[in-house]
């Protein structure tokens, strides 16, 4: 599919290089009349005007000269370094795949094997521990690592993540089926580790540097931050679009466990059907970003749309017990999720394009933190409308749905209240403030205005932190550049 996305966009350019060509032909050049009654040649700048006749015959007319390219090709030294540069890029991706794997492992690994692994240890009504102890450290222990990661770099913070995973791991292995209390403290290790390498990877991958961060920087989170209207609703949305995950990876398994019969390897294959929806929902981000509109607002919404449909068609599903209802819906959650991954990290680093690292861990943290406190919800429901001893788990499952159904709608509603960014290839952003989806409804013009790409290295922090001070909110560009960005 990335290659089917790299020959589209590639097929695209060629087309529209292809116009340009063809526009900048001789006889292509359209003569237009001017106030003055002369044809004008405007992409030459040349004149026609009525001129006297010649002795060898009437008067000539002016040609439009052939217009050579006037974009400056590369150099060899040029190519060199853009070559550097994606080989530099590649290794860094291929460093980081394994790291970011492990975390995703343990975050989800363990969903198909829940039921069992609290039948083992006689916990059936605590199972929501093994996953709360996990989320819980992870999202408190993001803000630490990412100031960890601007003090002491982050190849340094990222090691020290994978230590804490990997002692976290051991002593879950190790814990005997008669101490619970081990294995909750086994998985809140891990869910340290994970969290520091969540927050490392992205912020490497959004640094655009040497990965070595910025040492003695201060403010992690700074106040001002928080308070904008913007970074709030992303908060949200981040929020919501976890909680629509976490509920499909883990009570999902619970109904092909409890409801279905199935086993723990059918119930992990059964789970399945939500990658396929997650892997488009990226790839479609990926071109609404990068090739069409390149904007951030229509593909948040459409991503808590697609996770709010999904959530509420699939209690009733459940309830029904119509599998294949149940299988698309896991799918088109799983494209909302897949939707709302990056978009809304990308939407708040235009706004503040100095503020990698606090907009980094914003994101990173509601993710989990939204999945936690569903899950919370959820677990409480079901042990009330399950009956005793879960004989009716059907039911509390259904009920456990209906009870995030508000969370996932919640978050429809706080998209349409955000701004709106468009991407600029040169780096640069323009941004509204303000609700850009009412102003259209209303008919409100909102001010576009450009946020220059700011460059951490060449920031004026002499207190040693990048603030929101430190960076310049706004400029106003003028009507052209604004059409020359979109």
């Amino acid at each position: 599919m990335y290659l089917a996305y790299k020959y589209a966009r590639k097929r695209y350019r060629e087309r529209q290089e292809s116009k340009a060509a063809d526009q900048s032909l001789p006889g292509k050049t359209t003569p237009t009349a001017s106030n003055n009654g002369v044809l004008s040649d405007e992409r030459a700048g040349l004149t026609v005007s009525s001129l006297p006749p010649t002795r060898d015959g009437p008067s000539p007319t002016l040609e439009s000269p052939a217009i050579a390219d006037t974009e400056p090709k590369e150099t060899p030294e040029e190519r060199a370094d853009k070559k550097r540069r994606r080989k530099y890029r590649l290794k860094i991706i291929l460093g980081l795949f394994a790291p970011f794997t492990l975390q995703a492992l343990d975050t989800t690994i363990i969903a198909s094997a829940l039921k069992f692994i609290a039948d083992d240890f006689n916990e059936l009504k605590q199972l929501n521990w093994i996953i709360t102890a996990f989320n819980l450290t992870s999202a408190t222990s993001l803000p630490l690592f990412a100031q960890l990661a601007d003090v002491f770099g982050r190849h340094a913070t990222l090691q020290t993540a994978l230590l804490i995973i990997l002692v976290g791991s051991a002593i879950c292995t190790a814990a005997p089926t008669s101490a619970f209390p081990l294995l909750l403290f086994g998985r809140a290790l891990q869910g340290v580790g994970a969290a520091g390498i969540n927050i490392c990877v992205r912020t490497i991958l959004a640094d655009r540097g040497d990965g070595e961060g910025f040492p003695m920087q201060k403010a992690m989170m700074p106040w001002e931050l928080l308070m904008q209207r913007d970074i709030g609703l992303l908060v949200g949305i981040n929020f919501a679009t976890g909680a629509a995950m976490f509920a499909i990876m883990y009570f999902m398994d619970l109904y092909f466990t409890l409801v279905q019969g199935h086993s723990a390897s059918n119930a992990g294959i059964a789970l399945l059907y939500f990658l396929p929806g997650l892997g488009a929902g990226v790839y479609t981000a990926m071109f609404f970003i990068n090739v069409w509109p390149r904007q951030t607002i229509p593909v948040l919404f459409l991503g808590t749309t697609s996770a709010g449909v999904g959530i509420t068609v699939i209690a009733w599903a459940c309830q029904t017990e119509y599998l294949n209802l149940i299988y698309g819906m896991m799918a088109l959650t799983g494209y909302g999720v897949g939707l709302n991954m990056n978009p809304g990290m990308l939407h708040g680093l235009a706004y503040f394009p100095g503020m990698t690292a606090p907009i980094t861990c914003l994101a990173s943290f509601a993710f989990p933190f939204g999945g936690t406190i569903a899950l919370t919800i959820m677990s409480t429901v079901f042990n009330n409308k399950s009956g005793p001893n879960h004989s009716d788990p059907k039911s509390g499952i259904v009920w456990a749905y209906v009870a995030v159904v508000p969370i996932v709608w919640l978050a429809v509603l706080i998209t349409t209240f955000l701004g709106n960014v468009w991407i600029g290839k040169d780096g640069n952003h323009e941004v509204v403030h303000g609700s850009w989806f009412w102003s259209l409804l209303t008919g409100k013009k909102l001010e576009k205005v450009t946020m220059a790409r700011v460059d951490p290295g060449g920031l004026d922090d002499r207190n040693g932190d990048i603030g929101l001070k430190a960076v310049p909110r706004s400029r106003v560009e003028g009507q052209a550049d604004i059409e020359r960005g979109r």
